[in-house]
């Protein structure tokens, strides 16, 4: 019995997902939701009491999902060199499949919608952040990269990798040239900066 109880749950939270992604959190109603899953709204109401029960729980099991992703993701070793590091969270970023990009699109929505201590993605971006800082102070130890605050460096960093995702999938402002030329481009401004003095 239990094991149909969180089959249903998670029918209901993967419906509301793809509601979301097509309504946006304030479109998303529970009757659009139960016509998705197959279900009746009396069976969400028992399950989750409210739509923002629903969409509370949605965010967790995003949350925690792409948690799991990031951790893998950015994870990293002694010897792991910057460049190949940050190319493999470049490719990440854009090749995220469409689901894993609705989650960025739900955090971004959840970003102008709640308050900062209801923030449940809050969770994601502290996680890559922590991973970035801590791959950036190794380096920085290792002489890899000169002395910088790695904090701030992780922010820019991923920054504008982000927002470089964002603008190509959301509004399809996709660079001159191919992805390789541009994270060649890219790695070259990062590891020589901008100024023309030698």
């Amino acid at each position: 019995m239990e094991f149909e109880s969180q089959n249903t749950e998670r029918k209901i939270i993967e419906a509301s997902l793809r509601v979301i992604e097509k309504y946006g959190i304030s479109g998303t109603t529970t009757r659009k939701i139960a016509d998705e899953a197959g279900l009746s709204e009396v069976t969400l109401f028992r399950k989750f009491k409210s739509k923002e029960g629903i969409i509370k729980e949605v965010k967790n099991y995003c949350s925690q999902y792409f948690v799991d992703l990031v951790n893998d993701t950015f994870s990293y070793e002694e010897s792991t060199p910057l460049e190949a590091y940050l190319e493999k969270i470049f490719l990440f970023l854009v090749n995220l499949p469409n689901y894993d990009f609705n989650i960025i699109k739900l955090a971004l929505e959840e970003g102008h919608e709640v308050s900062d201590g209801e923030k449940v993605f809050k969770s994601i971006f502290e996680s890559i952040m922590e991973k970035l800082s801590g791959f950036f102070t190794l380096k920085i130890k290792q002489g890899e990269i000169r002395a910088v605050n790695p904090e701030v460096l992780a922010l820019n960093i991923f920054g504008i990798i982000f927002e470089a995702t964002v603008l190509w999938r959301l509004y399809d402002l996709n660079p001159k040239g191919d992805f390789n030329q541009y994270f060649t481009d890219f790695m070259d401004i990062i590891l020589n900066g901008i100024s023309s003095e030698a």
